[in-house]
């Protein structure tokens, strides 16, 4: 298959991505709470799901009051995105050594960073 994933994902589902530094956003979007994800070892989580007919990708990472970005939160978080994608679409699974793959993570990764930059900045 030479297209890109976020081209096949797009024409299963309408496509969404949120990113957010601040969890209660994610929340009120999935209807859920600090107690339906908890952020594990990671500061983050991601949330997938149909909302409306639409596939909803929502990320949430801590960002400093310095407005720094852990990357490795942000990559385990992204790298969980993709997975829950495929899934919904019932794609095989793609990982970062996949060309399809490893373009939608780094689509995803520069989004998200470029959603927090803009977050922080407001």
């Amino acid at each position: 298959m030479n297209r890109d994933l976020h081209k096949v994902v797009s024409e299963i589902y309408p496509f969404t991505l949120m990113f957010s530094a601040d969890a209660k956003k994610i929340e009120k979007v999935f209807g859920m709470d600090d107690q339906d994800h908890g952020d594990g070892d990671y500061g983050g989580f991601c949330s997938t799901g149909l909302v409306d007919g639409c596939l909803v990708v929502a990320i949430y990472v801590n960002i400093d009051d310095d407005g720094a970005i852990n990357f490795s939160d942000l990559a385990h978080e992204v790298y969980h995105a993709v997975m829950h994608v495929c899934t919904y679409c019932n794609l095989k699974p793609c990982h970062n050594n996949d060309e399809q793959g490893a373009y939608l993570t780094s689509w995803i990764f520069k989004w998200c960073v470029d959603s927090a930059r803009k977050e922080k900045a407001n």
